[in-house]
């Protein structure tokens, strides 16, 4: 998918037709994109005959994805946004494991690119593995949500929760079709792809190489976009996915951890309401953050919490939550989006996750 991703998309182009294999097709869809991003596929198209161009108006980053996968023809399908890159060897390496294994899926690590840094981006899983058996049942749940000792680091809550950094079977993405939901009505249409097309996996390669360059620093792109009424549009995925628990009988665990997922999307939340691209006031702010605490869907949720099993900074901030302390939350959004960059620095981590617990307690206290 392309949206506003012009200064980007030659690099991104250029890393897929540049693979070491390359027997593949190239789908390009300009998802209504303002800027020049037409004459640049254009031109590709002239030089590559690997190269399929599609037009159509913005209808969001799944929409896009759709229109590609409906005309494709290779047996496996990878997605990739205009803005980012895929290292040379990605869909050879790929491409062998998952037939050696005869797996279903493949999916693998990324690489944060800011302006001045690469941080690598380490997933939850330390070593290649297939999955397959109760291990194969485990990563089914746990894309919906964690649970239990999981929730002692949630920062690596949802790194495998991206359409892009995996090559799926065709097949597993034809069969469903509500896998590809409107991104436009739901806030991370990532999520719910990933859950069924894991749920109908068969076998899954989780490989710990590092092929994906996630750029975080293009703020229009169709995955960059935020807004204050994330919350809002988090909420059919939730519905969707209480839906999916129901209708495949899938049982208590997927019920808590779906529950955990719901309280936890405040962090992205606070991230997208304290964004630069939010303009605004500080008012407007503290409505919508107090309006995520008063959602029905949300008490719910954090009264089932397992709030023994984070680290002490996170008790003490859905704590906060729960209680609805929307100016505290509020500030603590600001702390956060603040300290998650410094989190990418050695010298200011371990000095941001201090004050984080130190501002926590002051909040506690202070009620």
């Amino acid at each position: 998918p392309i949206y506003k991703s012009e200064e980007f998309l030659e690099k991104a182009i250029t890393s897929v037709l540049n693979q070491s294999y390359s027997n593949l097709e190239l789908i390009l869809v300009n998802d209504g994109s303002p800027d020049n991003s037409e004459q640049i596929c254009l031109d590709f198209v002239k030089k590559d005959q690997r190269v399929v161009y599609i037009k159509q108006e913005n209808s969001g980053a799944a929409h896009a994805m759709k229109s590609g996968l409906n005309i494709s023809k290779g047996d496996y399908v990878m997605f990739l946004d205009g803005d980012d890159w895929i290292n040379t060897v990605t869909l050879e390496t790929a491409l062998n494991k998952l037939e050696e294994s005869k797996s279903d899926l493949v999916f693998w690590n990324a690489i944060k690119e800011f302006h001045d840094k690469s941080v690598f981006v380490d997933a939850f899983l330390q070593n290649d593995e297939v999955f397959y058996g109760e291990r194969l049942e485990w990563l089914k749940r746990r894309v919906f949500g964690l649970i239990g000792n999981e929730l002692k680091n949630i920062t690596k809550f949802d790194q495998i929760s991206s359409g892009w950094g995996k090559i799926y079977n065709r097949n597993l993405l034809l069969s469903d079709p509500y896998c590809l939901v409107d991104s436009n009505n739901t806030g991370n249409f990532d999520t719910e792809l990933v859950c069924r097309t894991f749920h109908k996996s068969n076998r899954i390669i989780y490989l710990n190489k590092y092929f994906n360059h996630y750029r975080m620093y293009n703020d229009s792109s169709l995955t960059k976009t935020h807004g204050s009424r994330l919350f809002t549009k988090f909420i059919p995925l939730f519905i969707n996915l209480n839906n999916f628990i129901s209708h495949n009988n899938l049982g208590l665990e997927y019920r808590q951890a779906l529950n955990n997922r719901v309280t936890i999307s405040i962090l992205n939340c606070l991230l997208s309401i304290t964004s630069k691209r939010n303009n605004s006031g500080f008012k407007s702010k503290y409505v919508s953050v107090n309006s995520i605490l008063e959602n029905e869907i949300y008490k719910e949720s954090i009264n089932k919490f397992e709030f023994n099993k984070v680290s002490l900074f996170h008790r003490l901030f859905f704590t906060a939550c729960k209680f609805r302390l929307s100016f505290f939350v509020l500030l603590s959004g600001f702390l956060i989006r603040f300290l998650t960059l410094c989190m990418y620095f050695d010298t200011l981590k371990r000095k941001s996750q201090v004050f984080l617990i130190k501002f926590n307690l002051f909040i506690c206290t202070t009620v």
